[in-house]
């Protein structure tokens, strides 16, 4: 199909280019969800919409009016996050931040330019939906950061939000303080903050979080989550719950000094009692403690009760166990290599029964301390999909992994914190020497195969050599898991 022109509401925007290739929403007034995305793609912007496989492998294709999420990701979106919300196509309206695509190429600026946020405000006020084709929507789900900034202003830590709710506002409205742990009401407009689905092809790890943030859709609607935050009691308990979960905060220049503790039981009674009130409180035999990364924990832990009568249970180290494979060691520094984590935030968002708290650790610290207990316990068991415990007892050869391998390992690693870890210089510098050559070593044996001045250390040089120079097929897949 020829591409459509741009309409005159176009003219101004940094994104008119040549003036072809418009792509208008796809608004249904009655449907109460609303799907934003970011921009469209080549088949979004020629009318072409992807229908699979045939038998024979071939892509199957036809020709379609242009509009949003008509290609490859809007195919993934039809066939398996929508029925997971028990929704289809014809249950969603559908619009995008940027209504063409971006000088007739896949990829738009950084969401830090000034240009960008200057097109979506341009394209929001002149081709957005109405106020009143949006009287009927009682949740906007945002694809990606892009879509997030467009309803919600949000401009940096889009991962910390993905799997929460944030309140409506596009970013040149007022903004929206939140003091505490937003739990919207009926008439409330909110957006629930997702992973664009194009990046699922990218990275096989988002699939999970994906799957479970379009599966939250049902409770969203029918206001079943997210739950209030309960509230919590600043006075210490008068008898140690005998299954509760457990978090400290601590000085960030000195981890002994204890500043409050948090407890969390799982019937949803929350105390968060300061350092100065603090003291030593008897338990039974057999208590059970739940902490997210006990070692960091432990110590003060060990200054409240006799940790001889307690079983320690960690959601780190169960989580890391189950999804071990799915890592971002590094989310928090924004990259995008490896969507699953081991992150309080992270499990949080697949698991809590309330919205996000961590954003509070400045503006309400107590409900902050408070929410690191609640969301704990809700991870480990009382939480959506019966927590990791849950999961655990679904997958026997995790669970003895995590009983008779990891748990253990606790201990041992409290004692490598306190005490350090002894270790031989004359061996540890004759290995790295050892290493040096061998890298060296490599790095002439590959410019020798190369023919250039491949340098090793630079993944654009070897992505050259591999996809450009040897002609290596990229493989890319949808995760497994």
């Amino acid at each position: 199909m020829p591409l459509l022109p741009k309409p005159d509401a176009c003219r101004g925007c940094p994104a008119w280019g040549d003036g072809q290739g418009f792509v208008p929403d796809e608004i249904r007034p009655q449907a109460p969800t609303l799907v934003w995305a970011q921009g469209p793609g080549e088949s979004e912007e020629r009318g072409q919409r992807y229908l699979g496989k045939d038998t024979t492998g071939q892509e199957q294709w036809e020709a379609y009016p242009p509009a949003p999420l008509i290609g490859k990701t809007g195919r993934l979106m039809e066939t398996t996050c929508l029925p997971l919300a028990g929704l289809t196509r014809e249950d969603v309206s559908l619009a995008n931040s940027i209504r063409c695509r971006w000088n007739h190429q896949n990829t738009l600026p950084p969401l830090t330019q000034k240009v960008i946020q200057t097109a979506i405000k341009h394209c929001t006020l002149a081709h957005g939906p109405s106020p009143e084709l949006l009287q009927n929507v009682r949740l906007f789900v945002a694809m990606g950061e892009y879509a997030t900034y467009t309803l919600t202003g949000l401009l940096h830590g889009f991962s910390g939000w993905r799997g929460y709710l944030l309140p409506k506002r596009y970013p040149w409205e007022p903004p929206k303080p939140m003091t505490g742990v937003w739990t919207p009401g009926p008439q409330d407009s909110k957006v629930f903050v997702t992973y664009h689905l194009a990046f699922l092809f990218k990275d096989g790890g988002a699939e999970l979080p994906a799957k479970r943030d379009w599966n939250k859709i049902p409770q969203i609607l029918s206001g079943k989550w997210p739950e209030p935050y309960p509230g919590h009691s600043t006075e210490p308990p008068d008898l140690w719950p005998s299954y509760a979960a457990f978090d400290t905060e601590f000085a960030m220049d000195n981890p002994d000094r204890l500043v409050r503790y948090s407890l969390a039981t799982r019937d949803r009674k929350v105390w968060v009692v300061e350092s100065e009130r603090a003291g030593k409180v008897s338990v039974a035999h057999g208590t059970t403690v739940v902490m997210h990364n006990a070692p960091a924990d432990l110590p003060h832990l060990k200054g409240l009760v006799d940790l001889s009568k307690v079983e320690i249970e960690d959601t780190m180290y169960a989580h890391a166990v189950l999804w071990t494979g799915k890592v971002e060691t590094d989310e928090q520094k924004g990259r995008t290599g490896g969507a699953m984590s081991h992150t309080l935030n992270f499990l949080g968002s697949m698991y809590a029964r309330f919205n996000r708290w961590k954003h509070l650790s400045h503006i309400a610290p107590k409900t902050y301390a408070g929410g690191d207990a609640l969301g704990t316990m809700d991870v480990w068991e009382t939480g959506l999909h019966g927590g990791l415990k849950g999961e655990l007892e679904r997958d026997p050869q995790s669970k003895w992994v995590y009983e008779n391998l990891q748990k253990p390992l606790v201990p041992i690693i409290l004692r490598m914190r306190q005490r350090g870890i002894a270790v031989d210089r004359e061996a540890a510098n004759r290995a790295l020497l050892d290493i040096v050559r061998q890298q060296r070593t490599f790095a002439m044996q590959a410019q020798a195969y190369a023919g250039w001045e491949l340098n090793l250390r630079s993944p654009a040089h070897v992505a050259f050599w591999l996809y450009t120079a040897e002609r290596l097929k990229v493989r890319r897949k949808f995760g497994a898991r």
